[in-house]
Order: structure tokens, then sequence, then C-alpha cells
């Protein structure tokens, strides 16, 4: 019976583990996990010690062979508990903490993956097989993901385009794994990015609801690419910080479709900001609307992407790489989560 509940409980983990990585909070689930699992062994530790059910000398192989099978177990949760850790490092975004957090964080989740390394070298003397495969499974699913981040992009479909914006902004959402892009399984999205000043990151967490104190707010854009605009809009509010509005996704946005026909979208604009109109012809580095909070958005950002429709939603529409061109050099790049884009000697006019 007791092995049937632990079925139970790791199919519930995995399971609950599949829908974070479907919308894109991986890294949360993984975080919160580790914190919980570090409390929850430690304490299961001391009562096996107490009722002196733990083998405590796994290390002595010679003296006992069962050791053997402990220590592979050891080793095997080891190398899950630091990829775990790692993964959380990688995902996380240093810049939305705020200043003195940052390295709190650092040391609770170090802190836990240490406490749950130590502990497996005093394990229950049951070894749980149904556990040890659920280790395995996790162990290949967090290694992938980690791989993937560093992999190039499927898709051979691409569109180049300089940067919309002045000056270094920071990719808040992007890359090649749900681990640190919550877009990816998100139809025509999977190749977006969020982007936004880095000075503005820790602001919501600091509990700053002024719209106007984030610099991101306001900023100027500009069209990425030569085009002709398909679509825009203009007249939601912005939302102010810790409400959002699901019902209008995009908030204010320009639709561009490029010489490639491919399609660039452009989110979360300011409202009344937008210069541009359906049919108007745009230049790359062209002022076409300032950055805002509309839409379903947390804080001041902007989401752009390239799909190959005009529509946002369209189940027919495919995702888009996106290469920035940046001032100064030949060749173009991808981004991902904690990269920064610099924008600037962009635009054609003299733009505010």
């Amino acid at each position: 019976m007791r092995v049937v509940f632990e079925v139970i409980a790791l199919i519930t983990l995995l399971l609950a583990m599949g829908a974070a990585t479907r919308i894109g909070m991986l890294m949360n689930f993984l975080a919160a996990w580790l914190l919980i699992s570090a409390v929850y062994i430690l304490v299961s530790r001391i009562i096996c010690i107490v009722r002196k059910k733990a083998f405590v000398g796994i290390w002595k192989l010679y003296e006992y062979p069962l050791a053997r099978r402990y220590l592979l177990q050891a080793i095997l949760h080891n190398c899950l508990w630091v990829t775990a850790g790692l993964a959380v490092f990688i995902a996380m975004i240093p810049i939305q903490f705020p200043q003195g957090v940052w390295s709190s964080v650092l040391w609770q989740l170090g802190g836990a993956v240490t406490i749950l390394c130590l502990l497996e070298w005093i394990p229950p003397r049951r070894i749980s097989w149904p556990t040890n495969a659920f280790f395995v499974v996790m162990l290949f699913f967090l290694s992938f993901q980690l791989v993937k981040i560093y992999m190039p992009h499927a898709t051979k479909e691409y569109v180049v385009v300089t940067a919309p914006f002045r000056g270094e902004w920071y990719t808040f959402h992007g890359g090649n794994s749900s681990l640190i892009n919550h877009h990816y399984y998100a139809g025509s999205q999977r190749y977006a990015l969020d982007l936004l000043l880095s000075e503005d990151g820790p602001l919501p967490l600091m509990g700053e609801t002024d719209l106007q104190k984030y610099r991101t707010f306001g900023q100027p854009l500009f069209s990425p690419v030569d085009g002709v605009i398909v679509d825009a809009r203009n007249d939601c509010r912005d939302q102010s910080i810790g409400s959002t509005d699901p019902a209008n996704a995009a908030g204010n946005y320009v639709t561009i479709k490029t010489k490639s026909a491919m399609f660039i979208l452009l989110a979360h604009l300011q409202e009344e900001s937008v210069l541009v109109k359906k049919h108007d012809r745009v230049l790359a580095g062209q002022t076409i609307a300032k950055c805002g909070n509309s839409g379903n958005s947390s804080q001041p950002h902007l989401h752009i992407q390239a799909m190959s429709t005009p529509e946002l939603f369209s189940a027919n529409s495919r995702p888009i790489q996106l290469r920035f061109k940046l001032p100064g050099h030949h060749s173009s790049r991808t981004y991902k989560r904690n990269d920064t884009i610099n924008g600037l000697a962009l635009s054609h006019d003299a733009g505010p």
C-alpha cells in the first residue's frame, strides 16, 4: 500500500511539473520543489535517525556490501539536486530583485541544494525504486532543458530586425526552453521577447505603482524593419501595477508586414502613443509609438515577435525567429533571458 501511495504522489508531481512547464512556470516550480524538499527530507531524516531506520554507513562499502545500492542512489539524487539548482539559477532574473535580496535568494537556493545533497548520504534503510525511477526521469528532463537553452532554434525561418529602441534593454523573457521563456508553448509567440530597461526590474517587488517611475514607460519605439502597417491599436488604457487586461492581451500594438511577407508585432504600447495607422509605409528606425503597460502586462515592457500571419492568436500562424542586427555589426543573432540588447544609434528621425 505504501508503494501505491508513493507512485500516486510521484505521478502527481510529474503532472504538476508538466503543467508548470506548459505555462512557463517551470523555474518557479523547481524553486518551490527544492525548498519544500529540503525541509521535508531534513525532518524525515531526523525521524529515521531517531528510530534507527537510517543507513549511516554508506561509505563502508567493504564492510557492508549492501551499502553499494545506497551509494548509487545517493549519487543519482545528488546529480538531480545539483541539476535542479543549476536550472533555477540559470533561469532566475537577477534584476528582478531589489538590492540585497538577490544575495539572500542565492543563499537560500544554495543552502537548499547543499542540505539535500548532504542528507542523501544518510538515506533511509528502505530503497525506493519508484522514487529512483522518478529521479532518473527528472534528471534527463532537466538536463535536456539546460542543453536546449544553448542550442540553436529548431526553425530555419527567421527575420532580421534592428532593435526598436534606444539604449541597452534587458531580455526578461525569451529563449529556446520553457525554463527561461514563458512564451515557449504559446503558439506564434514561441520566439517572442519581453524587453525592458534594467533599472525597472525590481520596482514591482519594491511595491512601486507609479507608472511614471518606470523608465521603460514612455520610451520611444522605432520600426524594426522596412514594411507596411497592417494593423494597429491605440485606445487601450495602460494598466496599473498589479492589474492586467487578459481580454485585450496585446493591449495597444502595431503589426508590420515585412518585404519577405512576415509580420512583426510590437505590443503593450502606451495609450494614444501610436503614430502610424493601417496601410502606412514605415522605414526601419522610424518612430512609431511609445512603450507602455497596456493589455496583459505586469509592468511596462515591450513584447516583440515575428509570425507568419498578422493574427496573434491564429492557429495557422507559425512563430518566426527574430535575429537582431546591431549597430556597427554585419552579422545578426538571437537573444535569450538575461541577455542585453544595445539599441544605440537607431532611427532615421530625430524622434523624442
